[in-house]
């Protein structure tokens, strides 16, 4: 844990170890996005700004180096239209 940061995480589900991970600075208004991609190992952050600024969508995911063709086309398919993985 780090100190004044936010901790969101998604962990591989159904085994030990594995997942993605993301710290913010507590001093932000961040919110963890709900994901409904089973497999991906992404997670998504919506940091909510002030006056009128546009909110700040931030993502990390990770792709294993031998993950099957049909895991990659989940994975790319979003990005292809710049929508985030976890909405």
């Amino acid at each position: 844990m780090l100190d004044d940061n936010k901790l969101f995480r998604r962990d591989k589900i159904g085994r030990r170890g594995g997942g993605v991970a993301l710290y913010i600075k507590e001093v932000f208004d961040a919110m963890g996005i709900e994901t409904k991609q089973d497999g991906l190992e992404c997670l998504s952050v919506k940091i909510n700004r002030k006056a009128n600024k546009a909110d700040i969508l931030l993502g990390v995911c990770y792709r294993p180096p031998k993950q099957e063709e049909e895991m990659d086309n989940l994975f790319y398919k979003p990005l292809e239209n710049h929508q985030p993985l976890c909405l």
